[in-house]
């Protein structure tokens, strides 16, 4: 798979200390993106992402802050409507260890998330920035001001509809 927003940082590049870099999408990247995660259109996506070794260097944090400008489409008009995302975000990664894979693990609701396997020698940051814009997204968006109409009918109009309703003729020939 090709992601649709790439931005690779070496671990080699880790070697002088932390490295940061701030990222943003073009115009066919964010048209992509916006394929991908159901969206209109996504007008801005940019990143600032802060990538470190932790103890050892065995491990790697990473820190980010997403802003993003989508479209979206409201789930109660069906009206199309823009939003603004602002979202930080933070991973922390470890070598893959030597491990057997078929081990089962543990995990308990308490537990802190577990690091990211460290897969290579580098890292996709503009990937994980369309991840945590996924993330990010509200899965029933509305737009402001959007309502839905409460329903005003009784049950004696509910008996009336029932008898001239869709299902009137089926319910003669039943009895």
């Amino acid at each position: 798979m090709n992601p649709e927003f790439s931005r690779v940082v070496s671990l080699a590049d880790l070697a002088g200390g932390e490295v940061q870099r701030h990222i943003s999408a073009d115009s066919d990247e964010r048209a992509a993106i916006a394929r991908r995660l159901g969206l209109v259109r996504l007008d801005r996506c940019e990143a600032q992402v802060a990538l470190r070794r932790l103890k050892r260097g065995r491990r790697l944090a990473l820190a980010g802050r997403l802003q993003a400008e989508v479209v979206q489409t409201c789930v109660v008009s069906l009206e199309p409507f823009s939003a603004g995302i602002e979202e930080s975000f933070s991973l922390l990664y470890a070598a893959a260890s030597g491990r057997s894979a078929e081990k089962e693990v543990q995990v308990g609701l308490d537990d802190a998330d577990s690091p990211e396997p460290l897969v290579g020698n580098e890292i996709d940051i503009g990937e994980v920035v369309t991840q945590h814009l996924a993330l990010a997204l509200d899965p029933y968006p509305r737009k402001p001001g959007a309502t839905i109409a409460p329903y005003s009918g009784d049950a004696d109009e509910t008996r009336t509809a029932g008898a001239n309703g869709p299902f009137a003729d089926l319910a003669t020939r039943m009895k």
